[in-house]
């Protein structure tokens, strides 16, 4: 089952958040109610977690995101791994990654 967390603190970008959910709608992707521990996340966080796609699945998703200038810089796919994880240690390792392939 196609599934997305997506998480937008961000109280401006309603619009965007919408964008969001028509694409998961449109994909047959299942929106996952935010998590408890949600507040101890940065008031600016903002993240998507891709589980059950196909890698053209995503590869759509993303896409249409792109088509609707819809840029969500913390992404990833759930692993074995991540799934064990608090909700603010993925973000903080999204953070690292994303940080370290934009150096230089």
């Amino acid at each position: 089952m196609k599934q997305i967390l997506y998480i937008n603190r961000k109280n401006e970008e309603q619009e965007k958040i919408k964008i969001v959910r028509s694409i998961a709608m449109l994909t047959k992707a299942r929106i996952l109610p935010e998590p408890e521990d949600i507040e101890t996340l940065p008031t600016d966080a903002e993240l998507l977690v891709f589980s059950g796609f196909t890698s053209g699945e995503l590869n759509q998703f993303i896409s249409l995101l792109h088509k609707r200038g819809v840029k969500i810089p913390l992404k990833c796919v759930e692993t074995a791994q991540n799934k064990k994880w608090s909700l603010r240690k993925l973000y903080d390792e999204l953070s690292k990654e994303h940080e370290q392939l934009n150096k230089g």
